[in-house]
């Protein structure tokens, strides 16, 4: 199935709008009603982007609560005689989890900066940002859903309520696939 792109979701909730009203410029302020159509979809895209960003910033604070729950369960849950943060193998997957939240951190920032950018590179950031926060924030989430066992998904602890805030965020606005394909478009155009 082939991602919608934002132009084609715009027009269609614009003229879904408009067909509802019968009339444009019933629904839009005055200061607007003259606007043309392409002026009002990148108007759009503008702001989702900037709810891109934001919404990346927010999985940046999901997925740093997960990383820090993890590692506190971890050295206080006693298995085999042993804190489960003394076995190699989980510090390793706690030091990934670690490097893919700071890798997500860095590109989520680039988005904040840029809602502001000209409209080409506020894009590249804000569709790099989805995809590099979903992606990782897909991983911190199963990671610490793995290292707490069972009880990652009861509702003792708040790491299932983050898992699922996660994986909405990683859907909300375009998948980082349709993203990834964005980001690739735009890359293409403006190094042309």
């Amino acid at each position: 199935m082939q991602p919608i792109a934002s132009e084609a979701i715009a027009a269609i909730a614009l003229s879904t709008a408009f067909s509802i009203a019968g009339n444009a410029s019933s629904l839009l302020p005055s200061s607007v009603a003259g606007t043309s159509f392409k002026v009002m979809l990148l108007a759009i895209e503008k702001a989702v982007d900037k709810a891109i960003a934001a919404m990346a910033s927010e999985a940046i604070g999901c997925m740093q609560v997960l990383l820090d729950t993890t590692i506190a369960y971890t050295k206080q849950r006693i298995q085999f005689g042993k804190p489960l943060a003394d076995n190699q193998v989980l510090r390793h997957r706690m030091a990934s989890m670690a490097v893919k939240l700071e890798e997500a951190r860095a590109s989520a920032l680039n988005a904040v900066l840029n809602v502001d950018a000209d409209p080409v590179a506020r894009a590249l950031a804000a569709s790099g940002a989805k995809v590099k926060v979903g992606r990782a924030g897909r991983f911190i989430a199963e990671q610490a859903v793995q290292l707490h066992g069972g009880m990652g998904v009861t509702e003792e602890l708040n790491v299932g309520v983050y898992f699922k805030r996660l994986m909405a965020i990683d859907v909300i606005f375009g998948s980082p696939e349709f993203h990834l394909q964005r980001h690739a478009r735009l890359s293409r155009r403006q190094a042309a």
